[in-house]
């Protein structure tokens, strides 16, 4: 009988955890009313669960809207606190780390190769990325990132395409 493997989480680096608290930071102090008027008492820092999907996305992490809704049951409260975040995007990490993107992207793109070139049209990228899917992105982000990453160019090489956009 073959024996289970078990994948366990990479630990982040301090500076990645650094990161992450900064982000919760500027979430955190972005909710406060004002005039703000401390307590003495000493409190955890909390978001409201609204906030936990932007918060993700933030830390550069795309949880779909089924994960999103079992961390959301996984919180106690209306609210989360960043060690509790930390646990999310621990889950996250190994759950997107375990996904084959570059492989997803050889075969859509294989797909849409029609002439077998290892090309694609620009104009085809932006179709796909404009139209496509529930996260569609900005024209204007997409324009910028593609004449950054490729100039003027009309056809990319499909590596290359996928290269560039693994660097973001």
């Amino acid at each position: 009988m073959k024996a289970k493997t078990r994948v366990t989480p990479k630990s982040f680096s301090i500076s990645k955890i650094q990161s992450f608290e900064r982000v919760f930071e500027r979430l955190y102090y972005s909710t406060i009313t004002y005039p703000y008027t401390p307590t003495k008492q000493k409190s955890t820092k909390t978001l409201p669960s609204s906030l936990l999907s932007t918060c993700l996305r933030l830390c550069g992490y795309s949880p779909t809207s089924s994960q999103l809704f079992v961390y959301l049951n996984m919180l106690k409260d209306e609210t989360f606190s960043f060690g509790q975040l930390l646990d999310i995007l621990q889950r996250q990490d190994l759950y997107e780390s375990q996904i084959p993107f570059k492989e997803i992207f050889m075969q859509l793109f294989a797909f849409l190769d029609k002439n077998k070139e290892n090309k694609i049209n620009i104009n085809v990228i932006k179709e796909i990325l404009l139209k496509e899917g529930s996260d569609r992105c900005n024209e204007t982000d997409l324009n910028n990132f593609l004449t950054y990453a490729f100039g003027n160019e009309t056809e990319v090489e499909i590596n290359d395409f996928i290269h560039k956009l693994s660097l973001i």
